[in-house]
């Protein structure tokens, strides 16, 4: 919803847009919002964290905010469903057990 994709001279970038600051309720006071360009490795769809120095640039009657050298940090979600699923995985491929005598462990 807040990622958008823009065609640069190097190609196809991704840019986020993320509010700077909550708007109090009640408030007629716009929210401002940072952009920053996202690294190749974020799709479209994933959460992510945004962190870094905002600049303030005047654009005629707007003032754009950009992140300076931002902090872009994928976040991974895991549902339960993963976790039930590698729970229930066979780690020894299907191998069936073995006896082991006490005079055959190391210790």
């Amino acid at each position: 919803k807040n990622t958008r994709t823009v065609n640069t001279a190097k190609g196809d970038k991704k840019i986020i847009s993320v509010p700077l600051f909550e708007k109090e309720k009640g408030s007629n006071v716009k929210v401002a919002y940072g952009s920053a360009f996202l690294p190749d490795f974020i799709q479209l769809g994933d959460t992510v964290t945004v962190s870094g120095r905002v600049q303030a640039k005047e654009s005629g009657e707007y003032v754009n905010y950009n992140f300076v050298f931002p902090t872009v940090e994928k976040v991974f979600i895991h549902d339960d469903n993963s976790k039930q699923a590698q729970a229930k995985q066979d780690l020894f491929g299907g191998s069936e057990p073995f006896e082991v005598t006490a005079e055959n462990l190391p210790f």
